[in-house]
Parts: structure tokens; C-alpha cells; sequence
């Protein structure tokens, strides 16, 4: 637990002393507590609710500022040659329709709208570990003060863009929804290449003919398919040059996945890069890294409370959100710094033992304190 709080302690420069407190006491709130809530976690710091409520409503400390520590945070642990991940995920808000800025969003893991947040997300996979980068969310127009409306385009934009001073981080991995002259062109003025994959209705042009992607895939021979295995899944693919309207030249990828169960290869993927002199083998298994940032969201989700919270006001929603980032953040540094190779719910439960050592140690010392600190970590479900 101390080396823990040692991760935190350069957070102090940007909060005040009753500040940090609160900060320390809802990362190691959220890592601990079995369902992260603001009542289980000032239980477990014996701080009031109300207290802990008004750190994300009221208090006057901002993001950014806190945003930056992280991120300098996380520099030393990005190796050369990293990847930039972005995607989206919904925090689902079912029974919160009084919650501001709440709205319904297209949920693609169900084909169903879904009320809640939508947020942009991001993550650094470095090595064989992903490193959260960043959590903002996308609200609709209608939602917006006028003039600060910003499409999901535009945020990757921004956090394309932040990382353009990190020559380490070379390649941005995105799905279709971002691949478009917009975010493209991002990674190209921040110098990074990109690889993503187009829809199957794109207009390409090959060899002087241009159709919809999907049109060529007929005249692929039997024996033109190459193969390669990536974590026990076996691919196939076609490689082949192409121009994009806005795009301009790129090194296409055919790509089918065979599926195990049904003894046959599934739909065909589409997959593009900048990157022309780069053996397809390669771009397939860098590109196929993007999967790393669905586990940060389930991990988020499951183990971390990002579906955890109840608040109404859309403030205190961005403070929870961007400390979620943080607490994912401060385990995956301890996890790469003590090279301990655990899962998000396995370092959780670290932080619960090391929470028990400690209340072990105080009852030692004072076992009059037996009871309540007993009944606080009940009551704080760790």
C-alpha cells in the first residue's frame, strides 16, 4: 500500500492538502472497494459522503492540470515504437435520465441505442502492456453550450495531437469509424503513421479501377492468400497498393479469420496503412494490438467502477471518469514497474490484501479500534 501511495505523491503540486486527501482516498477507493461507490469508499477512509460527494462537484481543482501529471507519469513507460489506440466505449446509465448531459447512444456490442455516456478513449499498448492514455466525453449537440459542441472525430483529433511531442509513440491504431481525412490527417501533421480499417463500401482505386473495397475481393486466387497466426487465431490475407479519394496511396489489407467452431473463414476486413514498406505481416499483428483497449474497458468497467457512480451533475461525472484513468493508470505502472504480470482484477485484489495487512497492524496497536475499522471495511464491501 505505501508504494502505492508513493505513485500518487506527485499529484500533490496540484491539489490543495485537503484536496490530495480526498484524491488519495478515491484512488485507493476505487482500486479496493469490490463495487466502487462514493458511501463504500468513505467508509473505507472514514471520510463523510458528503465531503467526498463535493471533491467532485464543488471543489476547485481542474482536469488538465491533473491530466498533465499523469501523463508525464506515464512517459517513462512507453517504449520506442509504441501505438496510440483509440477508440469508444458506453457507460451505461440505465435508470438516469435526470443526469445532465446523459443521452442515448448507439451501443455497437448490442445493436441498440442505450442511455448513458459515450466516451472516447485511448491507450498506449507498449510492449505487451496497454497503459490508459485518456477518457473525454462525446456529447450530442443538443446537450452542448453553443460553440462547444465536438464530434468523436475532433476528440481523437485532440488526442492525437497531444501526443505529438512523444517521438516514442509512432503508430495510431483506430477502427472504422475514424478512418476518414479528418483523424487521418491528425496523425500525419503530429508525424505519426496510422493503421485502421475501412468499411466495406469504401471506393478504392486499384490498378486504375476504382469500386467499392469489397468488389475486388472476388478476384483474389486461392493461392495468392497468405497466412499467419496471432495468439492462437489463424489469418489470412491479401496485400496489395491503393488510392483513397482525400487519403491518397495506402497499403491495403484483405484479412479473413478463420473460425474454429464453424470450420470456415469468417467475413473479410479491410485494413489500411500508411506505412507502404511495411510487410503486411507485420501491419496485421500491430493492427490486431487494437484489441487491448476493449480489455482496459471491461477491466474499467468490471473492476475499476466506471459504471460504478451516481452522481447528477456532469462535472462531478468528468472528475470520476478521469480518476477511473488515473487509478487503471497507478495499477498498470505497479504492475510494470514490479514486472509482477498480473490482470486489472488481480492487482485489485492486491490492494485488498495490502488493505488488510494495514488494518491488522493499527488493531495491533490500538485494539480498541478493533470493531469499527472492522466494520468500515464490511461496510466499504473490500
Amino acid at each position: 500500500m505505501a508504494r502505492y501511495r508513493s505513485l500518487l505523491k506527485c499529484y500533490g503540486k496540484v491539489f490543495s492538502k485537503p484536496q490530495f486527501s480526498h484524491f488519495k482516498a478515491y484512488i485507493l477507493g476505487l482500486t479496493t472497494c469490490e463495487i466502487p461507490s462514493i458511501s463504500r469508499m468513505s467508509h473505507l477512509h472514514i471520510k463523510s459522503r458528503s465531503s467526498m460527494n463535493r471533491f467532485l462537484t464543488e471543489s476547485p481543482w481542474e482536469i488538465r492540470p491533473a491530466k498533465s501529471v499523469y501523463h508525464k507519469q506515464i512517459k517513462p513507460f512507453i517504449e520506442r515504437g509504441s501505438s496510440l489506440l483509440i477508440d469508444d466505449t458506453i457507460s451505461n446509465r440505465l435508470y438516469a435520465k435526470k443526469v445532465e448531459k446523459v443521452n442515448y447512444h448507439y451501443d455497437h456490442t448490442t445493436n441498440t441505442d442505450v442511455l448513458g455516456y459515450s466516451i472516447v478513449t485511448s491507450a498506449i499498448s507498449s510492449g505487451g502492456d496497454v497503459i490508459p492514455y485518456n477518457l473525454i466525453p462525446y456529447y450530442r449537440e443538443e446537450d452542448c453550450e453553443l460553440g462547444k459542441f465536438k464530434t468523436k472525430n475532433e476528440i481523437a483529433v485532440e488526442i492525437i495531437k497531444s501526443t505529438a511531442d512523444n517521438p516514442k509513440i509512432t503508430v495510431v491504431i483506430f477502427d472504422t469509424w475514424y478512418s476518414n481525412e479528418i483523424v487521418i490527417g491528425a496523425c500525419k501533421r503530429a508525424r505519426k503513421n496510422y493503421i485502421t480499417q475501412i468499411k466495406s463500401n469504401r471506393n478504392v482505386t486499384i490498378n486504375q479501377h476504382k469500386n467499392a473495397v469489397r468488389a475486388f475481393t472476388k478476384y483474389i486466387a486461392k493461392d495468392d492468400w497468405q497466412f499467419t497466426v496471432y495468439k492462437n487465431s489463424m489469418f489470412k490475407f491479401f496485400e496489395t497498393s491503393a488510392f483513397i479519394s482525400k487519403i491518397r496511396s495506402v497499403h491495403l489489407i484483405f484479412c479473413q479469420k478463420y473460425d474454429n467452431s464453424r470450420k470456415k473463414w469468417g467475413k473479410t476486413h479491410f485494413i489500411i496503412s500508411n506505412m507502404l514498406n511495411i510487410t503486411s505481416h507485420i501491419l496485421l499483428h500491430r493492427y490486431l494490438q487494437r484489441v487491448g483497449i476493449e480489455g482496459f474497458h471491461r477491466d474499467a468497467k468490471q473492476n475499476l467502477g466506471l459504471e460504478g457512480y451516481f452522481l447528477r451533475k456532469n462535472r462531478g461525472i468528468e472528475r470520476y471518469l478521469f480518476l477511473v484513468l488515473v487509478a487503471c493508470g497507478m495499477l498498470i505502472i505497479k504492475n510494470m514497474r514490479n514486472k509482477l504480470n498480473l490482470s486489472i482484477g488481480e492487482l485489485c485484489e492486491e490492494q485488498k490484501f495490502s488493505v488488510y495487512l494495514q488494518a491488522y497492524d493499527l488493531v495491533e496497536q490500538s485494539p480498541h479500534l478493533k470493531e469499527p475499522i472492522f466494520r468500515n471495511l464490511a461496510k466499504a464491501r473490500v
